[in-house]
């Protein structure tokens, strides 16, 4: 009686109508209940309460009801979906205040997913909270494993079930706490005939990637071993598209997790695969745009993925061959590290001689600052005269101060840029009433952040004054408030 005298009328409402429900006195109501939920999610202070969780008066009320209410013909979802809310705001040490550590693996492994659900989820959370209890939990019992298999063998378990337990799995495997003992059984996964099924494959290699680092050498080559060659030439009539794509992509993340030697069969595979596309003219939308993900992650996730890629550049002319009309080429090499590319000179004169910045497409224009990144092809563009200031003065704002904060990223860049007066004095320090877009402003901060704290360029007479607008921008004032503090000199000019 104390506790109900302690409740909100919102509280003793839906406990009046869980007591109905208990007794049979009423049917189960979802509205009134998914009502209560949005209300203590609101306040969470409605839960907990003051002083110790177990003098809660809502928790002391209600959980005693609600499980009866799991164990017993009466079971409904919309009542495991309170509790779970419930629990969810508690840390795992008070959780197992009002249910043990085993009650907690008997419902990860009990029959009905929204229980399996609420535990999982009491889990994850706490995870992600950090709380040392929960760690020490899933130390003690199997229960990642467990539900690891059963989410393996199953295409029915519930998509936030999956989507918890892969955060969970993510979330140990980089604690201390974790022990890869007891995760043998991935290997037989691997070798079963789940693989043929996408949802079964995305599920098994989201659990590879949070357990990549953890594994040894000689495992994370087994369980990444995947004939892409046959996956990737299947009879276009029966293949899954997506389970191509998945793989493909999983090996893109795989290659900043795993030394580059353990995965370069499959990697390779899908290289030559690419180039037999590129060879055909063939275009697949789901699978061609994951290749070129791959290809430019993989010219700049290692040494070694590099060094491979610029052989195989080397080797085969068709994988310098871009279709610059097409948003899925222009996306690529803006993402490659254009090291890679064999006989910069020839690219360059076959690709962008007749290019200019005058007219030019905002993809087009993505491209031709791409070459900035690369020291050999940004002196061709010197060359060329593309940078003369006469050219550069007619971008649009958008497009010029996203041309000086690229070009202010390297050494070899920034000190072409005091060669443009225009570009330095006009836009960089001088005050610029029209930059009234967020983006642009930005642009032009990190531009001049990128000199100033990032260049080893002498700036000569026009260091303060940059120095000067920096320090403005910094302060959140406006660009238009900033003036102009050196003089123009010969010697800058």
């Amino acid at each position: 009686m104390r506790d109900r005298a302690q409740l909100d009328a919102k509280s003793l409402a839906v406990l009046h109508h869980l007591e109905s429900y208990v007794n049979g006195d009423e049917q189960a109501d979802a509205s009134i209940v998914s009502d209560y939920i949005r209300f203590i999610g609101m306040d969470h202070a409605v839960v907990a309460g003051p002083g110790d969780i177990l003098s809660s008066a809502v928790l002391t009320s209600f959980v005693p009801l609600l499980s009866r209410i799991l164990n017993c013909d009466l079971y409904a979802d919309i009542y495991v979906q309170l509790l779970t809310a419930m629990l969810e705001q508690l840390s795992f040490g008070n959780v197992t205040k009002y249910f043990s550590e085993e009650n907690v693996m008997e419902a990860l492994n009990s029959s009905q997913y929204a229980v399996v659900y609420m535990a999982i989820h009491v889990v994850k959370v706490n995870l992600s909270r950090g709380d040392v209890e929960v760690a020490k939990f899933l130390v003690k019992f199997p229960a990642l494993q467990s539900l690891t298999k059963r989410l393996l063998d199953s295409v029915d378990v519930p998509t936030r079930i999956v989507s918890d337990t892969e955060e969970c799995i993510r979330i140990f495997a980089g604690l201390e706490h974790f022990n890869i003992a007891g995760w043998e059984f991935i290997e037989d996964v691997h070798k079963s005939s789940a693989m043929n099924d996408a949802s079964l494959l995305g599920r098994y290699l989201s659990v590879i990637q949070s357990l990549a680092l953890k594994i040894s050498s000689e495992t994370a080559r087994l369980l990444s071993d995947f004939d892409m060659t046959k996956i990737l030439n299947e009879d276009p009539e029966t293949a899954d598209p997506f389970l191509a794509s998945m793989l493909i992509a999983f090996y893109s993340f795989m290659l900043t997790k795993v030394p580059f030697y353990l995965i370069q069969k499959p990697v390779d595979q899908c290289v030559q695969d690419f180039a037999k596309r590129r060879q055909e003219d063939r275009f697949d939308f789901i699978v061609d745009p994951t290749l070129m993900d791959l290809l430019s992650r993989a010219s700049l996730a290692s040494n070694e993925s590099q060094s491979y890629l610029k052989l195989e550049f080397e080797r085969i002319p068709l994988l310098t061959r871009f279709d610059f009309s097409s948003p899925e080429d222009v996306r690529y090499f803006c993402k490659l590290d254009l090291s890679v590319i064999p006989r910069k000179a020839e690219f360059f004169d076959s690709n962008f001689t007749s290019w200019t910045f005058q007219n030019l497409s905002y993809a087009h224009f993505r491209c031709l600052i791409h070459l900035i990144d690369n020291e050999e092809l940004f002196a061709m563009l010197v060359d060329s005269a593309k940078l003369e200031e006469k050219v550069l003065i007619k971008l649009p704002h958008d497009l010029l101060y996203e041309f000086a904060e690229r070009v202010t990223r390297y050494d070899y860049s920034a000190t072409q840029l005091f060669r443009q007066p225009y570009l330095v004095l006009n836009q960089l320090i001088v005050a610029d009433p029209a930059i009234v877009n967020p983006e642009i402003w930005e642009l032009k901060k990190q531009a001049l952040q990128n000199l100033l704290l990032y260049r080893n360029v002498d700036m000569g007479a026009w260091k303060q004054a940059l120095m000067s607008c920096y320090k403005e921008m910094l302060n959140g004032r406006l660009v238009k408030s900033v003036e102009p503090k050196v003089d123009v000199t010969d010697e800058a000019m």
